[in-house]
């Protein structure tokens, strides 16, 4: 395996190719109108789901909120940065790329959404699970 910034990678998940990606609909809850969420499903697998960063790349997150281990399909929205998504649960946003909490009105400190950096694979896309990934 490689070794990236966050340190050596140990394993990937095939997250198959863009074209299989699904936008996940959310609903407005001032309209009650469906509009397409900053989320999309893997088909193979419940686990992860597809954003892209600031920069217009594609990232594998965790498909449930580290704060209160919600299922982000069905509570995140667009965060108020290019880049970033909210947990509308308890306002926690995330920085799609690192994983980060940038914003929060919760007091207590927020863990980081797991977020997997792409690289092409054989079908598809592959998110790099590195040894600092595993440690959380």
């Amino acid at each position: 395996m490689s070794e990236t910034l966050r340190g050596r990678v140990v394993g990937a998940i095939d997250v198959g190719h863009s074209d299989e990606w699904r936008t996940i609909e959310t609903i407005d809850p001032a309209t009650f109108e469906a509009t397409l969420g900053p989320l999309m499903r893997v088909p193979s697998t419940n686990e992860l789901l597809i954003a892209y960063d600031a920069r217009g790349c594609p990232r594998a997150l965790g498909a449930r909120c580290p704060h209160r281990d919600l299922p982000l399909a069905e509570f995140a929205r667009h965060g108020r940065r290019p880049g970033t998504i909210v947990c509308t649960a308890h306002r926690c946003e995330f920085d799609v790329e690192s994983g980060a909490c940038v914003a929060s009105e919760v007091r207590e400190p927020v863990p980081r959404l797991l977020s997997y950096r792409l690289v092409p694979g054989v079908r598809g896309w592959l998110a790099e699970i590195t040894e600092e990934d595993t440690a959380r």
